[in-house]
């Protein structure tokens, strides 16, 4: 009885089986069709999103380093070994990177991949109900790719063109100027049908002005790009975002607000913005790490980096544990500027200078911002038998970087006279 039972059952198991593999024709019940699908707004918001993602992710990171670390504008030593990193830094500074430099196929990488992304929602997009909601997602996706051209154009000179998704052959390097030609035309093309909205429905996406913006961008280099000069057709673009800023779209921000522009709260009620890149935490994951690398590790609290707080002490030193506490939340802090550019920034009434932090440091209230360590951590080189002792010093950050520890190696060292070198930007308040 028990062996008929296992039979059985193995033969309904085996006919039950054998009758699902035979349904193979199952009629489709999702309502997003492509004849339905996207139609609004949402819809085609939702279909665009992966190209502002990975607009953002890395602009701020390697793509900026790769455009500011190679001019005397920022400058990432090492600190003890920190931030060596295989030298890729130092070779941008010294500009003998090749490459095989890691940020250089960083940002190949980085903008390969939004021109590829461009490709498969613009695929996607081309059977998608016909109506202005669909001109203007194509009008995006086509300027979003033309402005990875444009980056690609700008960095490396001959680029392939490839605009077929799915495409497996690959496609030869093509001349600057024809790269050049190909961005120009695809701006000219998509602009009539990109949004004249501005503010906050139009926020980290292009509108019709920052189409004339990049094709600004684009003629004031001709030059460069292509041998012959384009100033006439520069002022032309400039004439038509100047022209929606007579309308109220755009505006030079006042001097009381114009480092607001750069903080966390910032947004599309900042009309000197024309086009924003979102890094709202909740949204974004991150990848805006300018506060990170830029201000020094003494000064987290200070600037309430990370969400630190400088506690309730009377007379507060930074890492020390006394009354409610005040060891420092530190930021990496690795990124100066050079004193060579610092020095442009000499108008007494120019308000940019606000965005620097040089010489010695202050709590907001005006008295000064000390630190606690010991004499060991403060100079390394201390040969004193006493190195184990308690320093307290005034935090002061040195005008220029000195590669105390190994010149070869771009290190200034590990204490604290090595990371309290240079003069640091808080452009970026977050």
């Amino acid at each position: 009885m028990k062996k008929f039972l296992q039979h059985t059952f193995f033969i309904v198991t085996l006919g039950v089986a054998m009758s699902a593999c035979h349904k193979l024709d199952v009629p489709v019940t999702s309502a997003l069709t492509p004849e339905v699908f996207p139609t609004t707004q949402a819809q085609f918001n939702a279909v665009m999103g992966p190209i502002y993602t990975q607009f953002r992710q890395d602009f701020s990171i390697g793509y900026w380093q790769v455009q500011s670390h190679s001019t005397d504008e920022s400058v990432q030593p090492a600190y003890g070994g920190n931030w060596f990193d295989g030298g890729r830094f130092m070779q941008l500074h010294y500009h003998t990177y090749d490459k095989d430099n890691p940020l250089l196929n960083g940002s190949w990488s980085y903008l390969s991949n939004m021109v590829g992304i461009s490709n498969q929602i613009l695929y996607i997009l081309r059977s998608a109900p016909e109506g202005q909601a669909k001109v203007q997602a194509i009008s995006e996706m086509r300027t979003m790719r033309a402005l990875s051209y444009f980056l690609l154009m700008d960095l490396f000179g001959n680029v392939p063109i490839d605009t077929i998704y799915g495409s497996k052959e690959p496609q030869t390097n093509a001349q600057r100027a024809q790269v050049f030609s190909f961005v120009e035309s695809e701006l000219k093309s998509a602009i009539p049908g990109l949004s004249t909205v501005g503010g906050a429905a139009m926020y980290g996406k292009p509108n019709r002005y920052v189409g004339f913006t990049l094709l600004a961008k684009l003629y004031m280099n001709a030059q460069v790009y292509t041998g012959t000069a384009k100033w006439n057709e520069a002022i032309t673009a400039c004439d038509s975002v100047i022209a929606a800023a007579g309308r109220g779209l755009y505006a030079i921000e006042p001097r009381s607000t114009y480092l607001r522009m750069f903080y966390p709260q910032n947004g599309p009620s900042f009309k000197e913005i024309i086009f924003a890149i979102p890094y709202d935490p909740a949204t974004s994951n991150g990848y805006q790490f300018h506060a990170r690398y830029d201000l020094n590790r003494n000064l987290g609290i200070r600037y309430l980096y990370s969400g630190s707080t400088p506690g309730t002490n009377v007379n507060p030193i930074l890492n020390k544990t006394t009354g409610n506490g005040l060891i420092n939340n530190k930021p990496s802090g690795p990124r100066m500027t050079t004193p060579e550019y610092f020095a442009y920034f000499n108008d007494p009434g120019d308000i940019r200078n606000q965005q620097w932090l040089s010489g010695k440091q202050y709590w907001a209230d005006g008295s000064p911002i000390m630190v606690r360590t010991t004499k060991k951590g403060y100079d390394q080189f201390y040969t004193g038998s006493d190195g184990g002792a308690e320093y307290i010093y005034h935090l002061e950050l040195s005008p220029a970087p000195a590669l105390r520890q190994n010149p070869s190696t771009f290190d200034c060292g590990n204490d604290d006279i090595a990371w309290d070198q240079g003069t640091r930007n808080i452009k970026f308040f977050s």
